[in-house]
């Protein structure tokens, strides 16, 4: 941001994608909608009002591996 004086943000491949499919792609009509992918394994994305929603802890939308049990 200082180097080139614009705005960065720092998002994981399906946050980035989901974006992508809201301004160009099946979610372009929508403002509010769940991404997910199949690739090297399964990721989720919310977009809420156009933009990335990731929850308090940044893993909203996450439908990868996720821990259940503490100690499962």
């Amino acid at each position: 941001q200082k180097r080139y004086k614009l705005p960065a943000a720092l998002l994981n491949d399906v946050q980035v994608a989901a974006l992508g499919e809201g301004a160009f792609g099946a979610g372009r009509k929508c403002a509010n909608f769940f991404c997910m992918f199949v690739g090297t394994g399964v990721g989720g994305a919310i977009v809420r009002d156009g933009q990335p929603y990731t929850g308090a802890t940044g893993t909203a939308g996450e439908v990868g591996h996720l821990i259940i049990h503490a100690n499962g």
